[in-house]
């Protein structure tokens, strides 16, 4: 499941980089990147980052392709009974099966997680970076580290979250094969 996200990340990482720069500059605008913002373009915002994440779902699901995923979704909603029932069963038996497969996978996800972003936080620690970014007018001259933490968030550990959580459905409902070592 790992290996499948780091794939799916760097395959479609022009994709992923152009859906979630919106959330990215949303995020980083919101926590003081350009100084203070009213409360109407807070809530704008919101709303961007809120469908700019939404919009990575769908596309992630479409595997890179946002109306395939639609399409996929909207299939969801056509399915029977019969078949639903069918996908729950499917999703408890390779939960009994492969439960601790999916708690390594996790593990080290967390651990991958907690790395990446332990550097991105010491990146936008560094007085140097920062005030780099405030002499070339990317930062508002008051801005904290905060703007840059987000930007660089969105643009890393949130999509391959949403990412490696698909990859766990996927191999859930039985459409991501393991290979046997």
């Amino acid at each position: 499941m790992l290996k499948w996200s780091f794939q799916f990340y760097l395959t479609h990482l022009w994709i992923i980089a152009a859906i979630c720069l919106f959330a990215s500059v949303g995020r980083a605008i919101q926590m003081g990147a350009i100084g203070e913002i009213s409360s109407g373009w807070y809530t704008t915002l919101e709303v961007i980052v809120a469908l700019s994440r939404l919009t990575l779902l769908v596309a992630v699901i479409g595997k890179g392709k946002i109306l395939q995923g639609f399409r996929k979704i909207r299939n969801v909603f056509r399915s029977t009974k019969e078949e639903r029932e069918d996908g729950w069963r499917t999703i408890v038996d390779r939960l009994k099966a492969y439960w601790l497969m999916i708690l390594w996978n996790c593990l080290l996800f967390g651990l991958l997680a907690f790395l990446i972003n332990f550097l991105i936080g010491y990146l936008a620690s560094m007085p140097e970076v920062l005030g780099l970014l405030k002499d070339n007018n990317i930062l508002h001259e008051n801005a904290t580290q905060t703007p840059m933490v987000f930007f660089l968030k969105n643009l890393t550990v949130i999509p391959f979250t949403l990412i490696f959580e698909y990859s766990i459905f996927l191999f859930l409902i039985n459409r991501m094969c393991i290979q046997k070592k």
